[in-house]
């Protein structure tokens, strides 16, 4: 299935926020949104063609009126009029991706063994800022399967500094022949 309308209407939204000076008003409610989507069921509902569009958009409404600018409960409703609903995620990530790119924002996830402290956050943002001349944002994701130390991964950079990664590189070169490795 051809899924280029997602960059079209996220673009969109993006333009309009923009031409309504709006843009970081949007970006915190899509983030708002995108919470929601992801810890609920709202996506299910909307896309739930058994329950009439308009009574799917007047609960989105009810339930977002005093959260979201009007503008953007509109365009939620054009995504349930075209059918449109399960990929609003998608399409909000889009639009996220967009204004990132645009303000120079790189979003970083930092994989650790354990929740990392606030100041170690710190620390890794401020060398991430001072790298790439960029506001960074990171999300700390646990993972247990890296046995200890941090990987740092954006969509176009991986730094893997992880007990995990160091011991597949020693089992690569135990197991590699003499010759391979010279």
């Amino acid at each position: 299935m051809n899924i280029s309308f997602i960059y079209s209407y996220s673009s969109f939204l993006f333009e309009t926020a923009n031409k309504k000076n709006k843009i970081n008003l949007y970006a915190k409610q899509v983030a708002f949104l995108l919470n929601i989507i992801r810890q609920t069921e709202l996506v299910s509902f909307l896309s739930n063609l058994s329950i009439e569009k308009e009574v799917r958009k007047q609960q989105f409404k009810l339930m977002f009126s005093k959260k979201l600018d009007k503008m953007l409960i509109y365009f939620v409703w054009t995504i349930i009029d075209f059918n449109r609903s399960n990929y609003l995620e998608k399409i909000l990530l889009s639009f996220l991706s967009i204004y990132n790119d645009c303000y120079g924002i790189i979003f970083f996830n930092v994989y650790s063994v354990y929740p990392l402290l606030e100041k170690q956050l710190n620390k890794i943002k401020k060398v991430l800022e001072q790298k790439y001349h960029s506001k960074v944002i990171l999300q700390n994701k646990i993972d247990p399967s890296i046995i200890g130390g941090i990987k740092v991964e954006s969509k176009r950079l991986s730094i893997d500094n992880t007990f995990k990664k160091k011991l597949d590189i020693i089992k690569q070169n135990c197991l590699s022949p003499i010759e391979e490795r010279s």
